[in-house]
Order: C-alpha cells, then structure tokens, then sequence
C-alpha cells in the first residue's frame, strides 16, 4: 500500500457536483493499492496513521496525533500512486490492483481504520471521477510505502533510508538529539559492535548479557545512529559515498596491488 498523508484544516472530495465527504481539521489520506498487500499492510498502516505525530502540541511541536487531536481523517482510492514512469512519458498502472482484488482490500481498510480511530470517517468512491479540496496545514506531506517502510525483506537504497530515519525521528521520535549527543551514542554503539565481535570471532568469553544480542542489530544501531548525524548536517550519503569511491580508485588504484603482505 502507498500513501499520500497530508496534514489538513479542512477537506472535500465531491462526485458528480455532489459533495461525498468533508472533514475539518485532520489528515487527507491517499491510497494506492497493489495485488502483494494484505491483511499485514492494512494493520500496519492503519495504526502508523492513527499515530503519526504530525500536529502541534501546546509549545509548538509536532508531538501529538489525529486520535490525540480528535481529528477527522478522509480517505481517498488512487490507483495513480502505483504509477511507473521510468519508460516513456506515459505512466504505467500495472502495478495497481485491480478492482476485484482492491475494493475488498479498500473496504477492509476502512473498517481498520474506523476501528483504529474510534469513529467514522470520510472517503471517496472507488473508481469514480473525484474531485478532491484541500487546505494543507503546515504543509505536512508524507508518503508511506508498507512494502518499503516495514517488510524487512525490501531492499531500500541509502537515501530511502535516511528519508526513513529522518521521517522516523520527526514523528514517532518528536526530535533530533543534538548533535554532540548523537556522536556520543554513535561512539558508544560502535563499542557495542567491538565487544561482540571480540568474543564472536576474538577469545573473549561471552557474558550472559551478551548472549541475546545479534551483531546485525548492533550493526544497524551503528548505521541508524551515523545516519542522524548525516541527516543533521545536511550529508548526502549517496553522493558522499560516490565520491569517496572515487577518491579510493585514484588514490588506491596500485597502493593494494603492490602490499606484499595482501599476496
């Protein structure tokens, strides 16, 4: 499932010159659907849009939820979000479902989410010719992706992931720590992956602490917390690594071949 999640004070969608739904202040959710999603998408959306602190609290911040704001959430169907544009000018759809297998999905999703929420709320008709008003709020603008936001079999690109983590920390985690902070955790995480590694592959003893911990988590701990601090100050990873591996093929084109000890 795609979405398209933005922070709204009022809208509409309308059909035929007939109004179908309105809401107030809320989230006007777009949603894509494709023949791979299922009963594990719809609970995992469903509960990250409930939750997603994306609205003021008192002092300002985005700290609160459409459930803790008491707001009203329209859905909208939009098979357009599965989009291909890589060939050609004219984008491809055959990554959206089809009506037989979306509109149960859709349906089901809307009973999640009502569940989820604890009210009603409003959508559109599937398939039908929409016409859709807003006033965004902020603008806040989100996209989600439960095949690349929570599947962890999907591969994600560097700069996918900082997106996530950054998308991360602004909304269930409220803020950045500071800079200063994240190089120290950064530090201490680093820590962590030595002292498993030295008695994964080194001669010292597990402790029953260390038992239960996984050097691919420790790992990832590492490269969640490096990718903050690239997020913080403005590093293109991508980029960054791009141009380091160029860097190396210059500087170390013959360096290694030559290293006696290397043969």
């Amino acid at each position: 499932m795609r979405a398209v999640i933005q922070r709204v004070s009022r809208a509409s969608v309308t059909i035929d010159g007939t109004q179908r739904s309105a809401i107030g202040g809320g989230l006007l959710v777009l949603i894509g659907i494709e023949d791979a999603d299922g009963p594990e998408d719809i609970e995992w959306l469903s509960t990250k849009l409930v939750n997603l602190r994306i609205f003021n609290d008192e002092a300002g911040v985005m700290n609160l939820s459409v459930k803790d704001t008491g707001g009203d959430i329209l859905l909208v169907s939009q098979f357009t979000l599965h989009a291909a544009t890589k060939k050609g000018n004219r984008p491809s759809y055959i990554r959206a479902s089809k009506p037989d297998i979306a509109i149960p999905l859709y349906k089901n999703f809307i009973t999640r989410l009502e569940t989820d929420l604890g009210k009603r709320i409003g959508t559109g008709e599937f398939g039908a010719d929409m016409k859709v008003e807003l006033l965004n709020d902020g603008p806040v603008t989100i996209l989600i992706d439960t095949k690349t936001d929570h599947s962890p079999d999907t591969p994600i690109s560097i700069r996918q992931a900082q997106d996530l983590v950054d998308t991360w920390i602004r909304t269930t985690g409220v803020r950045y720590f500071s800079e200063l902070t994240n190089m120290a955790i950064l530090t201490e995480e680093v820590g962590e992956v030595a002292r498993l590694m030295s008695r994964l592959y080194g001669d010292q003893s597990f402790k029953p602490s260390d038992k239960d911990k996984e050097l691919a988590d420790e790992l990832a701990d590492v490269l969640w917390v490096l990718m903050c601090i690239a997020n913080q100050t403005g590093v293109d990873l991508t980029t960054a690594l791009r141009k380091n591996f160029g860097k190396k093929n210059i500087r170390d084109a013959d360096r290694h071949k030559r290293n006696e000890k290397l043969r």
